[in-house]
């Protein structure tokens, strides 16, 4: 008999939250997971409780990219199983979620910072806004853009990675 404790989605509720997995609790080796509201639900039911919630993510994730080409944002595809590239989404190419992973194309973020003898000082959104805001002992102005790193966003084991250069 072995219990645990482990996340899972609710089936009411689908909330993921630490439940509480009970063997044997509808027979041998069927687990029974009980939730900290009290509620026990067999495996089967938490099972596809979380399967609902993926697909409700993933569909507001679909969404969110139609969105973003609506609102006339770059938007790139890829096929899907494939070491391809990342090529621009078009007007004129149609949707195929099937066979190709889609995401709105990153703008990397830009910021500006007064440099001084002794380093730096004030973040602003635009050049103008720097020179705008001068110091005493200003030397110049420095631009900072984010690196980014493009990785598969399907692939929820790699997390996105970038950082100010």
């Amino acid at each position: 008999m072995s219990n645990y404790i482990v996340a899972a989605v609710h089936p009411e509720t689908l909330i993921s939250q630490k439940a509480n997995w009970i063997d044997d609790h509808y027979g041998k080796h069927l687990y029974g997971i009980k939730f900290p509201d009290g509620q026990i639900f067999p495996e089967g039911e938490v099972r596809e409780a979380a399967m609902k919630l993926d697909k409700q993510v993933e569909t507001k994730r679909m969404i969110e990219v139609m969105q973003a080409h609506i609102n006339g944002d770059d938007v790139e595809f890829m096929v899907k199983g494939g070491e391809g590239e990342w090529m621009p989404f078009k007007d004129g190419h149609r949707w195929n979620w099937i066979t190709c992973d889609y995401r709105a194309k990153k703008v990397p973020r830009v910021i500006y910072c007064n440099y001084y003898k002794d380093g730096f000082g004030g973040r602003y959104s635009t050049l103008e806004e720097a020179n705008d805001n001068e110091g005493a002992g200003k030397i110049g102005v420095v631009r900072f853009v984010e690196d980014m790193e493009w990785v598969n966003e399907s692939d929820s084991d790699e997390k996105e990675n970038s950082h100010v250069q």
